[in-house]
C-alpha cells in the first residue's frame, strides 16, 4: 500500500493540508523500520513520534473549530478520539508482539483508510464551514 499524499486528498484548508502530509510522512519511516527488522525500541519510537504527530494535528484541528464555531466539533473530536485509541492499541500489539507482518498491515491500513476517509468527509465539511463563514 502506498502511504503517499495525493492532491485529491486536499480538504482546502491550508494548514490542514499541509498538516496532512506531514503526518502521512510520519509513517513510512515506521513501515521500513518494521520491514528491516529494526528493534522494537527503534520502531516503538517511531511509532510514539506517529502518536504525537497525530496528538499535535488533531489539537490544530480542534483549536479551528472551536475558532470558527463549528457545529461538528464534537463529532469530529469523537472520530480524533477513536483514531489516537486505534494508535494506542497498536503501539500494545507492537510491545507484545514486536514487528510482525500482521502489525505492518494494520497499521498500514488504518492510517491510511482513516486520514484519507477522515480528510474526505470531515475535514472537508470543516474547510467549506470556514470558508461560508469567512464570506460573511
Amino acid at each position: 500500500m502506498a502511504m503517499q499524499w495525493d492532491e485529491s486528498m486536499a480538504c482546502g484548508e491550508e494548514e490542514i493540508d499541509r498538516q496532512h502530509q506531514a503526518l502521512f510522512a510520519e509513517l513510512p519511516p515506521l513501515l521500513e523500520a518494521c520491514k528491516q527488522g529494526k528493534e522494537l525500541g527503534e520502531i516503538s519510537k517511531l511509532m510514539t513520534c506517529l502518536e504525537n504527530y497525530a496528538a499535535r494535528h488533531f489539537y490544530t484541528e480542534e483549536r479551528l473549530q472551536k475558532e470558527y464555531g463549528d457545529p461538528m466539533h464534537l463529532a469530529h473530536k469523537a472520530e480524533h478520539d477513536r483514531f489516537k485509541a486505534h494508535l494506542s492499541s497498536l503501539k500494545e500489539l507492537l510491545i507484545a508482539d514486536g514487528a510482525t507482518i500482521r502489525f505492518v498491515m494494520l497499521i498500514s491500513y488504518i492510517v491510511e483508510e482513516w486520514i484519507t476517509r477522515h480528510a474526505d468527509t470531515m475535514d472537508r465539511s470543516f474547510a467549506q464551514f470556514v470558508r461560508e463563514r469567512k464570506k460573511c
